[in-house]
């Protein structure tokens, strides 16, 4: 199981696009709260796919 729908949702959104790039530069939370606003549903969803479909190993 993967999390294409997921992903493609994300990019799709300007505000998931926004989180995704700032946690993949090592930003916190906080900063990325911040810079885009609040998490969007697309990002959870994203998230939460990501962590049942393959837990620790992706960490």
């Amino acid at each position: 199981m993967n999390c294409d729908a997921e992903l493609n949702a994300c990019q799709a959104s300007q505000d998931c696009a926004c989180w995704a790039d700032c946690l993949s530069n090592g930003n916190p939370e906080a900063q990325c709260v911040q810079d885009c606003g609040p998490p969007p549903q697309e990002l959870i969803d994203l998230g939460n796919c990501a962590n049942s479909n393959c837990g620790q190993v992706c960490n």
